[in-house]
């Protein structure tokens, strides 16, 4: 019989879920190019071993782009000054108009006034409402309209698309796209090598984590740096990792960052 373990596997959106908890170590899990979309996070919980990772990358040649936007069609109508639509969802942390980040408002009446600069959010989670305005001011209809949301409230306030508890696991070559956060990460001795973070609030949050690392990443806010900046507003979106201090020895090396707040960030946990 074949040992366990040391098999190459491929993925497409609709396997990815039901491959994962069947990967043993030494597997390789190559990710066909597509949409993953995941409105609940991903739990990784396998681990490989010290000596045989258990592996998750893109397939050669192929880009799979991993996304916490459901790709709804959204039935938007002008309510108010700005424009609104039904939605199912519990909690809204970002809004993305194609990479534009929009401003998160507390009220809808902060968001008629647009006090941050142009565009905005505000999600009337007891309503069932999404409002925007969108960069012009126009219908959002036919535009795209990216969404970072969880149906369920217990993921707030760090939604994310992979939560990876497992150890042992390696992740090369992937794309994050209109995340809260990409990767949360908890278990021990987890890389990153080669991924990549677009018009994300995090590229990953490492949180807890013994050892591991993060080389030739890189993340980039977005367009809407440069629409911020150029009408005179502060940047409001876009980290590259967060890393927390209860997250122990882990380490950042080759990567590069551009139109973010900030590149590499943490805050004293507990």
């Amino acid at each position: 019989p074949n040992p366990p373990g040391g098999r190459t596997l491929e993925a497409t959106p609709a396997t990815l879920a039901a491959l994962v908890p069947t990967l043993l170590p030494g597997d390789t899990l190559r990710l066909r190019g597509g949409i993953y979309r995941h409105p609940l996070p991903l739990t990784i919980g396998v681990s490989g071993l010290p000596d045989n990772y258990i592996t998750i990358e893109a397939a050669p040649g192929e880009e799979p782009v991993i996304t916490q936007d459901l790709g709804a069609a959204y039935a938007w109508r002008p309510q108010d000054g700005v424009w609104a639509t039904p939605i199912l969802a519990q909690y809204i942390e970002n809004v993305w108009e194609g990479e534009h980040y929009l401003f998160r408002y507390k009220t809808l009446a902060e968001l008629q006034f647009r006090v941050k600069g142009p565009g905005g959010f505000f999600h009337d989670r007891a309503n069932g409402l999404l409002y925007i305005q969108t960069l012009d001011g126009g219908d959002p209809t036919g535009r795209d309209i990216y969404i970072a949301q969880h149906i369920n409230s217990t993921d707030k306030p760090w939604g994310k698309a992979w939560e990876v508890t497992g150890g042992y696991l390696e992740f090369k070559g992937l794309i994050f796209k209109w995340c809260s956060n990409g990767l949360v990460i908890s278990g021990t001795e987890c890389v990153l090598d080669g991924c990549h973070g677009l018009a994300n609030q995090y590229l990953a949050r490492v949180n807890g984590a013994t050892g591991g690392l993060a080389r030739n990443c890189s993340a980039d806010g977005g367009p809407g740096y440069d629409t911020y900046k150029r009408r005179g507003y502060d940047w409001p979106g876009g980290r590259g990792i967060f890393v927390v201090e209860a997250a122990r020895s882990f380490e950042i090396y080759g990567c590069q960052f551009t139109r973010l707040m900030d590149g590499i960030s943490g805050f004293a946990y507990g």
